[in-house]
């Protein structure tokens, strides 16, 4: 007796209705999700620091941060500066001379993170990527 093999056949999935469920999906998320704008200027309540005095270290580099009327202003080797550019160059200054070491920076609760933000990417751009971050009491 000869037995003919029978050819199994794969029923197809129905696709036609798979659009219309993901554009009805994309179509319900678009309506739930909420978009927030983020405000890089918003104030950030940051912890009150009571151990946050800098070690008398010489290898120490110390930056530090504080705003006065909107205005960032910049301590390095207790000289200010207002400008980033200005505080960049000082900055590459002293690395090209001692090399990489570690830094700290030092805000205070006035200071916006948009201008922590920007003395992080003059840091980076400066080659120091060991960067502490104090927070100091705001002076009064």
């Amino acid at each position: 007796m000869i037995r003919k093999e029978k050819k199994l056949t794969i029923p197809e999935i129905q696709m036609t209705a798979l659009p219309d469920i993901i554009f009805m999906l994309l179509f319900f998320f678009m309506v739930v999700t909420v978009l927030r704008k983020e405000d890089a200027d918003k104030q950030v309540t940051i912890p009150e620091v009571v151990y946050g005095e800098l070690i008398k270290n010489p290898d120490l580099v110390a930056v530090s941060i504080r705003e006065e009327s909107g205005i960032p202003l910049y301590t390095f080797n207790n000289k200010n500066y207002d400008d980033l550019e200005v505080l960049s160059a000082a900055l590459h200054k002293k690395y090209l001379a001692e090399g990489p070491s570690k830094l700290k920076l030092i805000g205070d609760r006035t200071t916006s993170m948009r201008a922590v933000n920007d003395l992080k990417l003059t840091l980076q751009a400066s080659h120091y990527d060991r960067v502490e971050y104090l927070v100091a009491k705001a002076v009064e």
